[in-house]
């Protein structure tokens, strides 16, 4: 297939997207020459994902200080190694999410900031998975209080799979950003802040148009930064809401890179 020749900056989600199947931990192998070959060509790349930025650094490891990052669905921008925004949901607000997820929740609580993550877990194995499965900058607290610094984003883990998200949508819907990553997770972040508008700022500073940029996704989280690209590409497998919104869809990110690559030769 050929893609738009404009395109000067690619952008993709990582669980589910280019972390395929769901729950892969790792790239696969090659993954990150390709996006060197991308960026020796003159292209940028974008790790736009609801993971942390210390967890992203570790994925990317080969080429960490030569892409650009928006982290923790949209609530941090960094670029060069600086952060170019970072929002922070009310503290009040934040803490009784916190409480919720731990008092009335299906699952297991996650706090996130800009450096570290905070458990209170329900079960020890949450603790364990996070910080040896998933490999974030992760914290063992016992009291919400611990967490001094900004919280970016409150989220629920279940094992099994969320059930019903209503629920949360109906009673926080209008106080903040409540979205699904995955079939295992529900984000909240501060109202109107999303992927989208992370990279608004990212493009406003590098002076590229949304036109020319390229970006993949598969889950609710990822449609408001599918919305606003110039070339959206869905995952085969995304969520049938997401499958609507696009017309192109691929089995491999990897594969579109490489196109992508060679048209660039």
């Amino acid at each position: 297939m050929i893609y738009p020749e404009n395109i000067r900056l690619i952008a993709s989600d990582l669980d589910g997207t280019l972390l395929h199947p769901l729950g892969t931990q790792a790239l696969k192998e090659g993954t990150c020459d390709l996006i060197r070959q991308w960026l020796d060509k003159g292209g940028l790349f974008v790790a736009a994902s609801g993971r942390q930025y210390a967890n992203l650094r570790l994925i990317f490891e080969p080429i960490k200080d030569d892409i650009l990052y928006i982290c923790e669905n949209g609530c941090l921008v960094i670029c060069d190694g600086k952060i170019l925004m970072e929002a922070a949901l009310e503290r009040d607000l934040a803490e009784k999410l916190s409480l919720d997820i731990l008092e009335n929740g299906e699952g297991e609580l996650l706090i996130s900031t800009a450096w570290t993550q905070f458990v209170i877990p329900k079960v020890d194995r949450f603790f364990y998975h996070m910080r040896d499965t998933v490999r974030v900058q992760v914290e063992r607290i016992s009291d919400i209080s611990e967490v001094k610094d900004p919280i970016l984003k409150v989220s629920m883990f279940s094992w099994t799979g969320l059930t019903n998200v209503t629920p949360w949508r109906e009673r926080y819907g209008s106080l903040c950003t409540v979205q699904t990553s995955g079939a295992a997770w529900l984000d909240m972040t501060p109202r109107y802040v999303n992927k989208a508008t992370a990279m608004e700022v990212l493009l406003n500073h590098l002076g590229i148009k949304p036109s020319e940029c390229m970006a993949f996704g598969d889950n609710e989280n990822d449609a408001p930064l599918l919305a606003m690209a110039g070339c959206p590409i869905a995952m085969s497998d995304a969520t049938p809401d997401i499958l609507k919104m696009v017309s192109q869809t691929t089995d491999s990110v990897e594969a579109v890179l490489r196109e992508m690559v060679s048209q660039r030769a």
